[in-house]
This record gives structure tokens, sequence and C-alpha cells, in this order.
């Protein structure tokens, strides 16, 4: 699952927080930072035009930064005067200018590192200063750390209910989604669509079990390696799959079945003995005004035909 982006609303009440540090505390400038795996990016900063670090900045990640200190720590990291420790010589925000600095690490739930929420000073913080600079900021870095909780759980109940668990492919409702927005771009700009509905032929006679789960995976991760990045693939059902294939026709769209079949034949090749899985598949392109549940009931028609017909084939239904 790709973690959620903060939309307007929440950047603008971060914004506030970070105006809140400094009107509460003796620090000049307040921010609050992006961590992503090798920069950093300022989402908002109190003051904004007139600070000496602007929203938008981002820089490499090192660790000579006072905020890469507090990342790595996984807490707070307060620096009364950075003047007495000859390692912060190098760090960009000592190169602005800033002295003292009291910063704290936001993380998701899964402990992966969010950002930093950071508070720095020109002159040294006096020793109340900074008790009182921590304590806020730990409380409001509570607050954020709250926020991103619910964003990261609500992203995390969408994609439970919109992917596949086992293959980490769409479901058939992400499906549905993605065939009406196609359906729609189709009626604007021509072209035919294409679904592909296909199943490996000693699915259902397999347990549920370690071995059914690796076949299925690695003949998802073969399928994706054959389609298009525009190309959708599916889990419908227990064992049933379908690919939704734009600016296709018949010919492209029996390409890509026996483009899959030789790839998901290599599977027996690379496990000595083992007979190669059968892929069946039924095609059928969209009529116009149907209902997508109309179309791939006709869909999961051809492909039933072409089990009947002895599986492992290509059977296109008009």
């Amino acid at each position: 699952m790709l973690y959620p982006r903060p939309d307007s609303v929440q950047i603008e009440n971060w914004q506030s927080t970070v105006e809140l540090l400094v009107e509460s505390t003796a620090a000049e400038q307040s921010l609050l930072r992006v961590a992503y795996p090798t920069s950093t990016e300022i989402v908002a900063a109190a003051p904004g035009a007139g600070g000496r670090f602007t929203i938008g900045h981002r820089e490499h990640r090192n660790v000579h930064q006072y905020s890469e200190e507090a990342l790595q720590l996984r807490g707070t990291v307060t620096i009364a005067d950075a003047d007495t420790d000859a390692r912060w010589d190098a760090c960009s925000e000592r190169r602005k200018g800033y002295r003292a600095y009291c910063g704290t690490a936001l993380r998701w739930p899964d402990d992966e590192a969010f950002g930093t929420l950071d508070l720095l000073k020109a002159r040294p913080f006096s020793h109340s200063q900074l008790q009182f600079a921590r304590r806020l900021l730990e409380n409001l870095g509570t607050g954020i750390t709250a926020q991103l909780a619910l964003l990261y759980h609500t992203q995390e109940q969408q994609y439970r209910n919109t992917y596949d668990a086992l293959t980490g492919i769409p479901n058939r409702l992400l499906l549905a989604e993605h065939a009406h927005e196609q359906i729609n771009q189709q009626q604007r700009r021509g072209g035919e669509l294409w679904l592909l509905v296909w199943t490996i032929d000693e699915l259902k006679a397999l347990d549920h079990g370690a071995d059914k789960d690796r076949l299925l995976r690695s003949v998802t991760e073969r399928v994706r390696g054959c389609i298009r990045q525009s190309d959708t693939l599916a889990r419908t059902d227990e064992h049933r799959f379908a690919i939704l294939i734009n600016d296709a026709n018949e010919f492209i769209a029996t390409a890509v079945a026996d483009r899959i079949r030789r790839n998901i034949r290599r599977l027996s090749l690379n496990n000595a003995g083992k007979k190669s899985p059968g892929f069946t598949v039924g095609l059928t392109p969209f009529r116009d005004n149907e209902s997508f549940d109309a179309w791939l009931n006709r869909g999961e028609s051809a492909l039933s035909a072409a089990i009947t017909a002895g599986g492992n084939q290509t059977l296109a239904r008009r």
C-alpha cells in the first residue's frame, strides 16, 4: 500500500500548528518537513515568506541535518547551542544561521518515517525555553501523529476494499471503476475495449494452502509482465481473473492471451518434472450502452465455453 498524501486542508492545519509554535516559543522559525527516502520537503513554515527556510524547499537527506538526527533517533532532539559541538558545522540549518534546535520525529502507524516538526533559533535556547518548547512540540507532534494514523487507516481500509489480499492486484470492485473510466474515455476518443477473463485450469483441483497461494502469486506476476501499464489486471473471484485492455481489437487481445500462455508455460521449465499450468481465456469486446456486469458476464460465459471445450485455449465471444 502506498502512503496517503495529505490534502490541502491537512496542510493548512499543519501551517496553523507551526505558526502557533513560533508565537508560543522563543524560536524564530518552525517547520514541518516530509521525509522521502533520499530527500526532505518543507510543507509548512512559519514565518513563511520572510523565513530562512520556505515552503517547497527540498534538500538531500544527510547525517549533518538537525532534523535527520530526530528521524534516526525516532524521537525528540534538542540542541541548545550547536556552536559547542563541531559535528554540526556542516549542518544546513546551521549554515542558515540557526544555532539552536528542537525537533521531533513524526511517524506512520507502521513506524515508517513521515517527517519532522522543527523549531529553529539563531541564538542559544535557555534551559527553561528549551524545556517549554520541547513539551509543546511533543504535544503538538502527538496530535499530528494521530492525524497521520487516521489518514493511514482510512487508506488501508480503502485498499482492503479494492485489492486482492493474496496477489495485491485490483478486485472486481476496482476493476469495475477502471472499466467505467475507460468506457467514458472510449466514448470521447473512440477505439475498442476488450476484456480477457481467464483462469488457471489446475486451480480448482488444488487444496487451499501454500502451494495454491504460491501458484497464484507466480502466475499473476508473470501476467503483469505481459501487459501494459494502462491495462488493468484484476481478480474477480477465487479462481477467475480479468484483464481490461484499451485501444485494442480481437487480434491484439488474442496476441496478449498467447503471450501470457507462453510466459506461464515457462513455470514448468523452472520446476523440472511439473506439468505446465493450463491457461484458459474468454475474450469479449465492450458493446455500446451495456453495463459492466453484462460485459463481464459475457466474458465469463466465453471462458466457461473454452473450459468445456478442453481448456488451455482462447475463445472469443462478441
